[in-house]
């Protein structure tokens, strides 16, 4: 909503989100019967419904690739917000090519005590950080990163970086050796339930 009120205020942009839907009866604080309903009715109440475009389904999966692909030409992300499963890794290296120069990079669990969304998310982040691929504007509310892009991998860096920060430091993505060939070979990410 803040995003959106922000954007509406600027006269300009546009807000992708993909999400996966569902119930999350046990939130401590908005639980939902029903993500998607509840997403579009709090959209429309702030008054920013326009200015969203919720996209079903998960990150990486190659159907969402094409549509937000589809959906930023010729535009670019400028800001990348990342808070679903601690795999910030994943979603960085399948968004990577359509972020704009300098893109804003927000992920949510860095500082997560407890939480097994918080040390691949972290150990992602300062792997990164050290290969001076994104640039470290600080930790704020509730542990959340925020950072900056700032430069873009070689192709050499992507073929030995990328399958590390895919399969994350906890092993919660197990992505076939092949898929990553042919990812490097061609381009294009195959995940395992698209197949």
């Amino acid at each position: 909503m803040a995003i959106g009120q922000g954007l509406r205020d600027a006269g300009q942009g546009k807000i992708l989100t993909v999400e996966l839907g569902g119930a999350y009866k046990t939130h401590p604080d908005l639980p939902s019967l029903d993500i998607f309903r509840d997403l579009d009715r709090n959209l429309r109440r702030f008054g920013v419904r326009d200015l969203v475009e919720i996209i079903p389904g998960r990150p990486d999966a190659l159907s969402t690739i094409r549509r937000v692909r589809r959906m930023l030409q010729p535009k670019t992300i400028k800001l990348l917000v990342a808070d679903l499963d601690g795999c910030v890794g994943r979603d960085f290296w399948v968004y990577e090519p359509f972020m704009a120069d300098n893109c804003l990079l927000v992920f949510d669990d860095y500082l997560s005590p407890g939480s097994d969304k918080g040390p691949p998310t972290k150990a992602f982040v300062d792997r990164s950080i050290a290969r001076g691929l994104v640039e470290d504007l600080g930790v704020y509310e509730w542990g959340t990163w925020f950072g900056r892009l700032r430069r873009r991998p070689t192709e050499l860096e992507r073929a030995r970086w990328a399958p590390l920060d895919f399969l994350g430091s906890s092993g919660a993505l197990r992505v076939a050796s092949w898929r990553f060939k042919k990812w490097l070979r061609t381009g294009r990410y195959y995940p395992p339930h698209d197949m």
